[in-house]
């Protein structure tokens, strides 16, 4: 089992975000390390034009005026995700830039919960 789930059939490959999350899975002797791969940042590009359609309806929803710019990041909460940074980060950005909109999303008891955008 990775991360509690039960595999239906038997893998053949495990693909890790993160050096972090690599040295996790190979520490534990779950497959072999030739079946673990690291794809940094990765992001199915062709599926951005359909989430930029949705752009207006989420500003909406939120009560984000349309002109505004909205920036996330979502993560595990550790210490090592450097979110602290971020939070810094946005500081400095929302000072030097009006139109940037803050948020903070999080997940309680498997219901997303988004907090009131300000900035």
């Amino acid at each position: 089992m990775i991360s509690g789930i039960p595999p239906t059939r038997p893998l053949t490959g495990v693909i890790s975000v993160s050096g972090y999350g690599y040295r996790n899975l190979t520490g534990r002797d779950l497959l072999p390390k030739k079946r673990v791969h690291i794809i940094y940042n990765s992001v199915d590009i062709s599926r951005a034009a359909l989430g930029q359609a949705k752009g207006e309806e989420f500003h909406r929803r939120h009560n984000i005026p349309p002109d505004r710019l909205v920036v996330t990041q979502v993560s595990w909460l550790i210490p090592e995700k450097g979110v602290d940074d971020l939070l810094i980060a946005a500081r400095d950005v929302v000072a030097a830039e009006p139109l940037m909109t803050r948020m903070a999303v999080r997940f309680q008891s498997g219901a997303r919960v988004c907090t009131k955008p300000s900035g």
